[in-house]
């Protein structure tokens, strides 16, 4: 047990360092203000270069903390089969902000052991905010503890809200117009790990309405 701790402590640590300088490169190429060799996935679904260059720098980092973990990652895939522990990695979650140079991206990377979540790390470079969390032990932003919003009443609730183009614009509209019909609020900024840390951190609604003013 104690082991498995220790272990835990560690992957922790290599990833919280390895996000802070995953989501530094990323802004580095920013700041060079160079074409960023935009790909196209899909409809609105874009991948650069910066993208598989930040996967790039995790994985390296993460093979050589961790040899026998797998990884999946967005842009490469799964590098291997039957690992214990599997890495699963988005480099720049909310790339379409990210290449127009909007705020709301991060980078995103997570842990699993035999299926099951164990700890995740989510990085926001613009505001230089770093979340993570370990499972059964809380989740903290900048090393500091963070709750839930504990006020849990329909007309106060705010919802994230995604959409991608495996979805229907009709079902999507349905999922708005329900949220709003039973007098609650919805948000949708983009990279849907920023919306989660935000969740964990009580303030989905604050942020947003922060962004607006």
């Amino acid at each position: 047990m104690a082991n498995e701790d220790n272990n835990l402590v560690m992957m922790q640590a290599v990833a919280e360092a390895t996000a802070l300088a995953a989501g530094r490169l990323a802004v580095s190429y920013l700041t060079q203000n160079k074409p960023l060799e935009i790909e196209t996935k899909g409809p609105q679904d874009f991948v650069t270069a910066v993208d598989k260059a930040v996967e790039l720098l995790i994985r390296n980092r993460l093979h050589q903390a961790f040899p026998h973990h797998a990884i999946l990652g967005e842009e490469f895939g799964l590098d291997k089969e039957g690992a214990r522990v599997v890495w699963v990695l988005d480099p720049i979650d909310g790339t379409s902000n990210f290449m127009r140079d909007r705020p709301s991206w991060c980078v995103s990377i997570g842990a699993t052991v035999e299926g099951k979540p164990i700890l995740g790390v989510i990085f926001d470079p613009i505001k230089d905010e770093l979340y993570s969390a370990v499972a059964g032990r809380g989740a903290t932003r900048n090393g500091d503890p963070i709750a839930v919003n504990k006020d849990a009443t329909l007309n106060k609730s705010v919802f994230g809200v995604g959409f991608t183009s495996g979805k229907s614009g009709t079902a999507h509209a349905q999922q708005i117009s329900h949220i709003l019909d039973h007098g609650c609020e919805y948000r949708r900024f983009g990279p849907s790990a920023m919306m989660l840390a935000h969740v964990a951190d009580g303030r989905l609604a604050d942020w947003q309405t922060r962004i607006l003013l």
